[in-house]
């Protein structure tokens, strides 16, 4: 009896951890910088802005293939916002961080800049366009 309990207990942890693996509709890239970023197809996919400035490092980028959500983090140089300043809205802003509004193509996107220049990027479809306007890989 004690077999066969063990048994059961085994498939189901087989189970679970198969559908993590199979039904992650989470796709994640680490790239080194802004030509890593230019060759990875990200921007041509619409996965990341084209605006994103050339000093761009260390990104860690994930996008949700069921929601169509893209979030990344990075570094930048903390006075290269130039990029945001043209196609974005200046939102909240402290002595520590930037907020940043972008209406982008068919994205809403928020971008966060600390004064040392870590940024975190989160890009949302309109909510009027359909749910799948970016391209997948």
């Amino acid at each position: 009896m004690l077999r066969v309990i063990m048994f059961i207990a085994f498939l189901a942890a087989a189970s679970a951890l198969a559908s993590v693996f199979i039904f992650d509709d989470k796709l994640k890239t680490e790239l080194k910088d802004y030509n890593a970023l230019a060759e990875s197809g990200l921007i041509e996919r619409g996965w990341l802005p084209d605006f994103l400035p050339k000093s761009i490092r260390d990104i860690s980028e994930e996008h949700d293939l069921d929601s169509n959500i893209v979030t990344a983090s990075f570094m930048i140089d903390p006075g290269d916002v130039g990029g945001f300043d043209s196609v974005c809205r200046r939102g909240f802003a402290s002595d520590a961080q930037v907020v940043y509004e972008c209406d982008y193509q068919d994205s809403e996107i928020t971008i966060k800049i600390t004064k040392e220049g870590f940024g975190v990027l989160v890009s949302r479809p309109k909510r009027s366009h359909n749910k799948s306007h970016h391209s997948q890989p």
